[in-house]
């Protein structure tokens, strides 16, 4: 993880850097700092990366709307993959891939 490619990472890392300890997303009663949210990035990065994805690979994330969506999706964009969200609340056969 030696370049963030994308400004949207770069951004965020900025914030963690700035204020770790501030509140980035409430949740369903719960708080997740800049800090919480960049170690999960991290994790999903390094995660990511191990399996082999590559700048330019498409990476499809059928996520609710939670602090795992964010997670994954600036993890994604850090290792330079590029986001294809699914939308979960589709529930028949015209996803054409549920």
């Amino acid at each position: 993880m030696d370049s963030l490619p994308s400004s949207q990472p770069v951004a965020f890392l900025q914030a963690v850097s700035s204020f770790p300890d501030k509140a980035f997303i409430h949740f369903e009663g719960q708080t997740f700092s800049y800090q919480d949210i960049y170690e999960q990035v991290c994790y999903v990065a390094a995660s990511l990366s191990a399996f082999g994805l590559k700048k330019g690979d498409r990476v499809a994330l059928y996520l609710e709307n939670s602090p795992s969506f964010i997670s994954a999706y600036l993890g994604v964009l850090w290792l330079g993959g590029v986001i294809v969200p699914v939308n979960t609340a589709i529930k028949s056969s015209s996803c054409g891939i549920c």
